[in-house]
């Protein structure tokens, strides 16, 4: 994400789809050893508002999909409850966009 830039922003930059944003239900963290980086990955649950899905970035982004939450369980194995069980839970931390303070 750029400076200035906030989750639905970029998701509409990236997508073309508006999201409504309720709040963050899982946060990952790994190091990437070839390219030595360290990466925060925030899980958001969203649902879409409007636009229309496509890919404004080819060089960049190979495939958009929304999917239902049992097809996420496949997609991110890396939940071993599952990302349906995580959601299932209701515990979410609030998402605040605060702008340029």
């Amino acid at each position: 994400m750029l400076y200035g830039q906030n989750f639905p922003s970029l998701t509409l930059k990236e997508t073309g789809l508006e999201v409504k944003v309720h709040g963050i239900v899982a946060v990952n963290e790994f190091v990437h050893r070839e390219k030595e980086e360290h990466v925060i990955l925030l899980t958001f649950r969203a649902e879409i508002a409007g636009g229309e899905l496509e890919i404004t970035r080819p060089d960049e982004i190979l495939n958009i999909a929304w999917v239902e939450l049992n097809r996420a369980d496949a997609l991110m194995p890396y939940y071993p409850e599952g990302i349906s069980s995580i959601v299932a839970k209701g515990a979410e931390v609030t998402y605040f966009d605060e702008g340029r303070i």
